[in-house]
C-alpha cells in the first residue's frame, strides 16, 4: 500500500467508525448533565428537613451538656478553696442573699 491510500484508508476509519462513537459519547455525557441539575423529589427536600432538624436538636443538647461539664469543672476547681468542713462533705450553711445582707447591716430578719 502506497502512502496515499493509507492516508485515505484512515480517513474513511475515523469517519465511519470514530466518529459515530464520539457522537454517542458526548451525547450520553450532555444526558448525564441534564440528569444532574435535576430538581429533588418533594419526599427527599421534606427528609433533608427533617435531618437537618434532629442535628440541629443534637447540638443543642451537646451544648447543654458541656455547659453541664464546664460548671461541674469550674465547682471542682473550687473545692480546693472550701473550707475543711465542705471538703469533708459537711453541710455548709447557705443563706438566701436577703438573709445574707441583714445579718451584715445587724438585722434579723422576720423579726419586727
Amino acid at each position: 500500500m502506497r502512502g496515499d491510500q493509507v492516508a485515505t484508508v484512515a480517513i474513511i476509519f475515523t469517519l465511519a467508525v470514530l466518529m459515530p462513537l464520539a457522537i454517542a459519547w458526548s451525547r450520553a455525557i450532555l444526558r448525564r448533565a441534564r440528569h444532574a441539575t435535576e430538581r429533588p423529589s418533594p419526599e427527599l427536600d421534606q427528609r433533608l428537613t427533617r435531618i437537618e432538624e434532629g442535628i440541629d436538636a443534637i447540638a443543642v443538647e451537646v451544648e447543654r451538656v458541656s455547659e453541664g461539664q464546664r460548671f461541674v469543672s469550674k465547682l471542682l476547681g473550687e473545692g480546693a478553696r472550701l473550707p475543711d468542713r465542705a471538703r469533708r462533705g459537711e453541710a455548709l450553711a447557705v443563706r438566701p442573699p436577703d438573709a445574707a445582707k441583714a445579718d451584715a447591716a445587724g438585722n434579723v430578719p422576720g423579726a419586727s
